[in-house]
């Protein structure tokens, strides 16, 4: 009975609280229908009877059902009614003012119009340009749609996931919980937060998204997702953009979804599976196109509906344990009271439901998570039937929260909704869950998804130095080289490389595609920022580099071997101060052994004839003199000096010789006797000066190698000899050397042992590289550009503690690379999937390597981007300056010969031997005074017998022995023709008693002309420096002379009396007698005679004389000579000369000898 009096008495204050609902609402809709001056009343009356009928039914369904938000939205529709009909009302009577006033609505109206307009355009932001962070390789349009209806959507995208994560497949929750901690994280931070699974035209992308009102916020909301994202994803590679931009589907295609909807149990209980998202991907993988999309937006926890939760839970809880006691009579006991519980398990059920409820309710964060799955397709039936079919498997896989309610999914066709969703909206088709619930959804699938996946081994982001120039790393002294990565491939500090670090010598590796060039150009270009000039010796015409002389406007741009366009010349023995004689004749035989095979003893011949060369042509060990600058024909020219000592049978013999001579000739006659052919040229010290890029791309294979290892050992030996003679000497690097596929210089021959051919040629090689290496406290750095070490030999790359290492797919050659460097397993194997442009690097001072992205070259120097190819004209143009102001540097010297054909190869030639202090004396004397006016006495005099007894004393007086006397007197004679005060027709005399005296006559004249230039050339700047004493000259001028008139007295005719005492051989008669019967001689002989017999004997002296010197000999005296042609003529021509005109003659001749010599001598 008291039950049904509680019942009614709530039935009672439900009606009431119905009226009060009603009544007042309906007064306030009312009072406002009053209080509005316009409008018609019938309309009034209307709009408030439908209002309160509206509240009427609102409050019934209010009161009598359990509250809802759209129970209590119909019930305020009253008020729409009420509002409605005001409007209405408005309306009306404006459109009356309207019809009275026309022309001045008209003008209201536009003013509004042109208002609004003007409001909506600056209030409404344009379209956003096409996403740059949307990679190409998607391979999906993308459209430039953003979400404008209520809220803007960023996204962080994952663009590489690590092996690691899909490898580990193992179910512990301590896997997942980073994942779970991107939820968590943003719902705290009250920002909303979504995972996104997009498969499109087979490609899939996996993004994390949030989305905001303003700008401002979803700035906030991104940079806070994207700082979860890093901090908890590590590994991944991610790719931050500022608007999420939706794929574009076919308008042709019906898209449907299908929501989850329900709640899962939560992660932390261990039959819920974490890895059900794994399994939909499995799902999603095996379509062509569809979206898997989970959105968690913030949600408090409410107080009000945890108490209206409780006090349900409570109600339900008592009619579930429903006691009822009545009375019993009992016998010999009397009456007694009896209770029975009775069980409703449906309230059971519903209370262990509510108390699921109050337990996710009680949390004081919660989230409105919405899960959909959408597909499309031509056939509406199919995409439907894969949008259920993703929901389905993902329902069938989670375990719910309650076991009486549960997941279930629900369909929609809406277009509209469907594109919402698939431009990352999120549509309000959601379940509130707690943070655990919801953590089920936001677990990372563990499948291959067709995202790139590589091997992120663990990289130090804080590379420890080995030694303390802390300095030295900073970004003004150092090379900034790019960002330093950490391990999901974020840039964190900037990496910069000392620069005394490429004192060690540096090595970037990698496949063809991946960064080399733009890592060693950057470098180089580091290096011209502060000060230090670089060479670049590129074998191919590459246009990355040639692209630099729009960049560096004083780089030298030179194409050895191309005459076209900027040739130049190199000394190929240049010698300065600080140098060695020693190491320039060996370091000759590395270079010319390693730029072609030689092996047995051709190698020991080429070595003889490259010693013996620099030997004839004044090298001196010994006493550290250099000689004359060398040209490669001067090796050919030294060949017969070796023939004899060839030690082979016949056959033998001419084999090693044929070898021999092609080797040698074969230089002589490539484009290297071009590159090489002067004895002057562009210097080490004038080439430093500058930064220079060198293009070797019109040498042959060999060629290259000859020129590389030629510079590599000049530049080596250059700042070697320079740190010798430098007053105050600073450490550090001071240049640096780029040899571009070095691999094709330094390379291996492989299966060739030290004794077989090439093997020399490796050990050349070695030679070479060692001389790199030593150049390093000289401060010269090289660089070799490569794709692998396996390529190059040992020797080179084992010099190089700069190990910089782009992708490499070559299994052996990264473990020899990681070897090297010092790399763990996972680090060398990571090697193989670096993307472009990153690097593995370590250097000299620091002990571990560490993971860079170098620099955008183009970024940092635009005029290196691509573009117009630098065409040959406008390297011509570059280098114009240069080369006005230097013609010298593209001079050929004549000295430089072509080639030459083996008969023309001569011994006599072979062995003039060049002393160099002996021809500096012989200048000096050359140059002294008193030479000179004894010179002129004896053109004066006419004398050219003594002036050739004289020269060829001076060429013995200029050295210890008579070793080199023949080529130093033709020589003085060389120099004195030169002179331009000097009579050349008496230095030819000269020259014809020097080829009696010294029997030089077999010399060709073009060969003598070529080296009498090279020395004089040589000697012209060597002797201002030579240091001699004026007075000791003059005194061996003044004994040369001196032994010349005694030579000629004793010439002479020791018996003068006897005017018959000529005994001539038979020869010299003959001679004299052909002399006489000329009609040159025969001509002149009649009148000068009659002269003669009229006291005027000069003339007919003068004559003989000179006919008797063209038949003279060696062991006769011009007097002798003379006399004999007299008698002769006397005789032969029957002229009117007696005894005593004879004897007048005879005496005259041999005064005037007499006299000259007294004037010499004076």
């Amino acid at each position: 009975m008291s039950e049904e009096k509680s019942g009614a008495g709530s039935v009672i204050t439900k009606l009431c609280l119905v009226l009060m609902a009603t009544l007042l609402p309906s007064y306030i809709s009312l009072w406002l229908l009053t209080i509005v001056p316009f409008g018609p009343a019938q309309l009034k009356l209307q709009a408030f009877l439908l209002s309160g009928v509206i509240f009427f039914l609102g409050s019934c369904t209010l009161a009598f059902s359990q509250i809802s938000k759209y129970k209590i939205i119909l019930w305020l529709s009253g008020f729409v009614i009420t509002i409605g009909a005001i409007i209405v009302g408005g309306v009306l009577l404006l459109i009356q003012i309207a019809l009275l006033y026309p022309f001045e609505t008209i003008m209201i109206a536009g003013i509004v119009t042109a208002l609004l307009l003007l409001w909506y355009g600056q209030r409404v932001p344009s379209s956003p340009p096409e996403s740059p962070s949307i990679p190409q390789s998607v391979g999906i349009a993308i459209s430039q749609r953003v979400i404008k209806k209520d809220c803007l959507v960023g996204a962080v995208e994952l663009t590489e996931f690590p092996e690691e994560h899909l490898l580990n497949k193992d179910p512990d929750q301590s896997k997942y919980q980073p994942l779970f901690n991107i939820l968590r994280v943003m719902v705290l931070s009250n920002f909303p937060v979504g995972l996104r699974y997009e498969r499109v035209r087979n490609k899939m992308r996996v993004l994390y998204l949030t989305w905001a009102r303003k700008d401002a916020e979803l700035s906030e909301s991104l940079e806070t997702l994207a700082d979860t994202v890093k901090g908890n994803l590590s590994g991944f590679k991610r790719k931050v953009h500022a608007r999420f931009y939706a794929p574009t589907i076919s308008p042709f295609a019906t898209s449907v979804t299908t929501y989850l909807l329900g709640e899962p149990l939560t992660v932390d209980d261990p039959r819920q599976r974490i890895d059900a998202i794994t399994v939909m991907m499995e799902v999603l993988l095996g379509l062509q196109n569809g979206i898997v999309q989970f959105w968690a937006i913030p949600k408090r926890s409410s107080n009000r509906a945890v108490q209206s939760l409780g006090k349900q839970y409570k109600t339900e809880s008592e009619r579930a344990q429903l006691t009822i006691s009545k009375p019993r009579s009992i016998l010999l006991s009397g009456e007694v009271q009896e209770s029975k519980t009775r069980t409703d398990m449906e309230a059971v059920k519903k209370a262990e439901s509510l108390q699921i409820q109050i337990d996710r309710l009680s949390n004081s964060h919660l989230c409105e998570v919405e899960v959909s799955a959408t597909c499309w397709d031509r056939d509406a039936a199919i995409a439907e039937k894969y949008s259920r079919k993703l929901a389905g498997v993902l329902r069938g896989t989670l375990i719910p929260a309650d076991p009486q309610n549960h997941l279930s999914i629900e369909t929609q066709k809406s277009p509209q909704e469907a594109n919402r969703l698939i431009e990352g909206e999120i549509v309000g088709r959601t379940t509130l869950l707690s943070l655990e619930e919801a953590s089920v959804y936001f677990s990372l699938a563990r499948n291959d998804l067709g995202i790139s996946v590589a091997d992120h081994a663990s990289f130090r982001t804080n590379p420890t130095t080995r030694r303390g120039d802390q300095k030295e790393r900073n970004k003004t002294n150092g090379i900034r080289l790019g960002k330093v990565l950490d391990d999901s491939g974020t840039p964190a500090d900037d990496f910069v490389i000392p620069t005394n670090d490429l004192t060690s010598h540096s090595v970037i590796g990698g496949d063809i595609g991946n960064g080399k060039t733009v890592t060693e150009s950057n470098i180089t270009l580091e290096l011209y920022r502060l000060g230090i000039n670089f060479t670049k010796l590129l074998l191919s015409k590459n246009e990355d580099h040639l692209r630099f002389l729009r960049k560096v406007k004083d780089i030298l741009v030179l194409t050895p071997g191309d005459e076209t366009v900027t040739p130049v010349r190199f000394s190929l023995s240049e010698f300065c101060e600080g140098m060695h004689v020693n190491s320039v004749i060996n370091d000759m035989k590395a270079i010319i052994i390693a730029a072609m095979p030689a092996h047995g003893i051709i190698k020991e011949y080429m070595e003889l004839v490259i010693e013996l060369t620099f030997e004839r042509l004044g090298w001196d060990r010994e006493t550290n003199t250099p000689g004359l600058a060398i040209v490669l024909s001067d090796f050919l020219e030294t060949l017969p000096l070796i023939k004899e000592e060839v030690q082979y049978s016949t056959r033998g013999n001419e084999d090693v010789w044929g070898a021999l001579y092609i080797r040698f000739n074969k230089l002589c006659s490539s484009a290297l006797n071009s590159v090489f052919g002067t004895t002057s040229g562009i210097t080490m010290k004038e080439l430093t000066k500058k930064p220079s890029l060198i293009l070797l791309y019109a040498l042959s294979k060999d060629e290259q190698s000859f020129f590389v290892f030629w510079f590599v050992s000049r530049v080596a030996r250059y700042f070697e000899a320079k740190k010798k003679t430098e007053k105050v000497y600073k450490k550090g690097l001071k240049y640096n050397v780029v040899i571009e596929e070095s691999h094709r210089i330094l390379k291996v021959e492989t299966g060739v042992k030290v004794d077989e051919e090439h093997g020399a040629k490796q050990a050349a090689v070695e030679t070479i590289t060692t001389t790199m290496k030593e150049s390093r406290s000289a401060g010269v750095g090289f660089t070799l550009i490569a794709p692998g070490f396996s390529e190059l030999t040992s020797s080179a790359y084992t010099i190089a503690l700069n190990i910089i290492m782009h992708g490499r797919g070559t299994g052996s050659d990264r473990k020899l690379i990681g070897d090297q460097m010092n790399c763990t397993e996972d680090q060398i194997r990571m090697m193989g999937s670096l993307p472009v442009g990153e690097a593995v690097i370590r250097t000299a001072s620091i002990s571990r390597p560490v993971r860079v992205r170098v620099n955008d070259i183009v970024v940092l120097h635009p005029e290196l981007a691509l573009g117009k190819p630098v065409t040959d004209e406008e390297i011509i143009q570059h280098m114009s300056p240069f080369f006005t102001q230097n013609p010298h540097f593209q001079t050929k010297s004549a000295h430089a010969l072509k080639s030459l054909k083996s008969g023309e190869l001569s011994l006599r030639l072979a062995t003039i031997k060049i002393d160099i202090p002996r021809a500096l004396r012989l200048y000096t004397m050359l140059d002294s005074a008193f030479f000179k006016k004894v010179l002129k006495t004896l053109i004066e005099t006419k004398k050219s017998r003594l002036g050739a007894l004289i020269t060829r004393n001076i060429a013995r007086l200029a050295g210890p022995d008579d070793t080199h006397v023949s080529f130093d007197a033709h020589h003085l004679i060389w120099c004195i023709s030169k002179m331009k005060e000097f009579n050349p027709s008496f230095l030819g005399k000269i020259v014809e008693e020097l080829k009696l005296l010294l029997s030089l006559s077999e010399l060709p004249s073009n060969h003598l002309e070529r080296y009498h230039s090279r020395l004089n050339s040589e000697l012209e700047w060597r002797v201002s420096s030579f240091k001699h004493d004026a007075k000791v000259t003059a005194s061996d001028v003044m004994s040369a002379v001196r032994m010349a008139l005694d030579e000629i007295k004793k010439l002479q005719s020791t018996d003068q009396s006897d005017n018959h005492g000529v005994e001539p051989d038979g020869e010299l008669e003959e001679k004299v007698r052909s002399i006489v019967c000329t009609n040159q001689f025969v001509s002149r002989y009649q009148p000068l005679a009659q002269m003669a017999a009229d006291g005027n004997y000069e003339p007919l002296v003068l004559l003989l004389t000179t006919f008797s010197r063209m038949i003279a000999g060696d062991g006769f005296d011009i007097t002798e000579v003379v006399i004999l042609l007299l008698n002769e003529a006397r005789a032969t021509l029957d002229s009117p000369v007696n005894d005593a005109l004879w004897a007048a003659v005879h005496d005259m001749v041999q005064s005037e000898i007499n006299n000259s010599g007294s004037e010499v001598a004076a």
